[in-house]
């Protein structure tokens, strides 16, 4: 598509945009949920947490174009931690499954909503990261 097509025609811009979701039912916070391996839990918090100076974003949000992730709204499990992670968020019904649907992965990033401050985005997976799945969890 040329990019006069584009400054001239707004229904040619690309699909793949980000959007901002359905808003979450009331009382509840959307999260996503993501699994895969890494060699070390400093490797895990190194790959969600860690810059490589103050104003560049971590590899997570390097990996994810399509969203701007506050970090301060990430939480993680790594090995015998996992369960727990999942079980801080999902009744045991759902954490269960989603334990089922991570197969042997060693880690989970579990990604609130309200880490994307309130702008559109999208997700996938990433070069070290599966992406689950998308659930509401009722707020404290």
């Amino acid at each position: 598509m040329s990019i006069i097509k584009e400054l001239i025609d707004p229904a040619a811009l690309p699909e793949d945009e980000p959007e901002l979701p359905q808003p979450s039912p009331e009382g509840t916070v959307r999260v996503h949920v993501f699994a895969g391996h890494f060699d070390s839990e400093a490797d895990l918090f190194g790959y969600c947490f860690d810059t490589e100076g103050p104003d560049s974003p971590e590899m997570l949000t390097r990996d994810l174009p399509g969203a701007y992730i506050d970090t301060n709204y990430v939480a993680t499990g790594y090995g015998t931690r996992v369960e727990e992670a999942l079980a801080d968020f999902f009744d045991p019904v759902d954490a269960a499954n989603i334990s089922n649907g991570i197969g042997d992965a060693n880690a989970v990033v579990i990604v609130s909503e309200h880490a994307f401050g309130g702008f559109p985005y999208t997700l996938g997976n990433t070069p070290k990261l599966d992406y689950v799945c998308e659930r509401f969890v009722e707020l404290p």
